[in-house]
């Protein structure tokens, strides 16, 4: 997901979401990054509603090697269902040129379960680590903060499914022991497994 085409989102999604922007970090080789249209082989986006199903954008060529990536099985005539987010997922699909031209707002990944599934693609390591100690934090307040081990989808030679999963978790105290807690804030990225 590019600047551009990453929105800042602030939403009530567990606390807090925030749609993290994923451009190369600094020495690494831009062609490892994928592209977030042509790369795209299918989006998955669940309706809102747990009673209708969601939707697979795919193309007919990708439409095979995206289902067997999301461990989707036929439930009837063009539907499917996944387990890939931790929860079923009912969808039927559309077929589409470019599936990255269906690429929802950002403001509605925290509230569906949403996947991309890119060709060309591996799934790589990328950060990890934590803040653990107790650090000063906006308006006289402390915080710890951690990172999720995280794996991002690259260039490679197959499928990778990204979906969207807690980056990071920062808690806010009161005071500089870190005892009195205030919230939690989660940061929200696409992460492969």
């Amino acid at each position: 997901m590019t600047t551009s085409g990453c929105k800042l989102v602030a939403a009530l999604c567990l606390g807090f979401c925030l749609c993290v922007s994923s451009s190369p970090a600094r020495g690494q080789d831009p062609r490892d990054e994928l592209d977030p249209v042509n790369d795209v082989a299918g989006v998955l986006v669940a309706d809102p509603s747990p009673d209708k199903p969601g939707t697979l954008y795919t193309t007919a060529d990708d439409e095979s090697s995206v289902l067997e990536a999301l461990h989707a099985r036929a439930t009837g005539k063009d539907t499917y269902v996944t387990s890939i987010t931790g929860i079923p997922i009912s969808f039927a699909i559309l077929r589409a040129i470019l599936p990255g031209y269906f690429l929802p707002d950002a403001s509605l990944i925290c509230q569906t379960p949403y996947v991309k599934v890119y060709r060309n693609a591996a799934c790589v390591p990328t950060i990890t680590g934590t803040l653990p100690f107790c650090a000063p934090y906006m308006g006289g307040n402390y915080a710890t903060m951690a990172y999720n081990v995280t794996k991002k989808c690259k260039a490679g030679t197959g499928f990778c499914v990204e979906v969207n999963q807690v980056l990071w978790t920062r808690n806010i105290y009161f005071n500089s022991q870190c005892t009195q807690l205030i919230g939690t804030q989660y940061g929200f990225d696409f992460m492969c497994n």
